[in-house]
């Protein structure tokens, strides 16, 4: 019998399965990979800081305030401690010198809607407030009126959350008359004589928009105090070049002012 066949030799055996080597820990300082497990040697992680819920506050007990006040405008000065949304409200009182009590301010909803209503309500409006830009931030509060008494309400509201300051801060002020004449024009003026010169002319111009009723009293009176300034200066540019007094008007006043002769815009001289 032939010898049996020899066995088939085994399988080649499967080669090593290679695994990749385990992450090397990260630096200190670095931040785990995700999923990573929490390392026990790491302190905790800071809690995150509470909501912002302070309304943003002035600057300085300075702000807000008023300034560069002429006849047909004026300034609102804001600076507050973060960056903020300011919205204000300008309300007309009355004529300056007027006594009549200032109405309440308009609520705090009104204002910062932007829909304060009302027949003396002038001019409202918001303005942005960044610190990190400028400091004092100016704005212009127009159109006014000349001789005429404005409350300007005020409030804040921070840009982050909203918060919204808890009152209404309210400022006072009044408009001065609308100048006609500059000083240089005073002084030209005083250099001519008075028949046919400006003196003159700027004397019977005020008698004719007196006699015409066009001006209120409040009006006439700031003019004339504006006469006053120009005979003034006229009577010390006369003291200082030893010039003889020009009269003005019927009578020869010599440089008599509105003052001297009482006058009143009711009833004149």
């Amino acid at each position: 019998r032939p010898p049996p066949p020899p066995p088939s030799p085994p399988p080649p055996s499967p080669p090593p399965r290679r695994f990749p080597p385990p992450p090397s820990p990260p630096p200190p300082g670095h931040p785990p990979p995700p999923n990573a497990p929490p390392n026990p040697n790491e302190p905790p992680a800071p809690p995150p800081p509470p909501p912002d819920t302070v309304a943003p506050s002035w600057l300085t007990e300075r702000y807000p305030y008023i300034a560069n006040v002429d006849a047909r405008a004026a300034r609102l000065h804001v600076a507050l401690t973060e960056s903020s949304r300011v919205f204000w409200a300008v309300v007309r009182l009355g004529a300056a010198g007027t006594q009549l009590a200032a109405p309440a301010p308009p609520s705090l909803i009104d204002l910062l809607a932007g829909n304060v209503t009302g027949a003396d309500v002038v001019a409202q409006g918001a303005e942005t407030y960044e610190p990190r830009v400028r400091e004092n931030v100016g704005v212009r509060l127009a159109p006014l009126s000349p001789t005429t008494r404005y409350d300007v309400h005020v409030v804040a509201a921070d840009v982050a959350r909203g918060n919204v300051q808890p009152a209404i801060y309210t400022l006072s002020f009044h408009t001065p008359p609308t100048r006609r004449y500059l000083e240089s024009e005073y002084l030209k003026a005083c250099a001519e004589e008075w028949h046919d010169g400006a003196q003159e002319r700027m004397t019977w111009e005020f008698e004719r928009v007196k006699a015409d009723g066009s001006m209120s009293d409040s009006d006439l009176i700031n003019y004339a105090a504006e006469l006053n300034r120009l005979f003034a200066t006229c009577r010390s540019v006369d003291k200082h070049r030893q010039r003889g007094s020009v009269t003005h008007g019927q009578g020869g006043a010599g440089y008599q002012t509105y003052d001297d002769v009482g006058y009143d815009p009711r009833g004149g001289f």
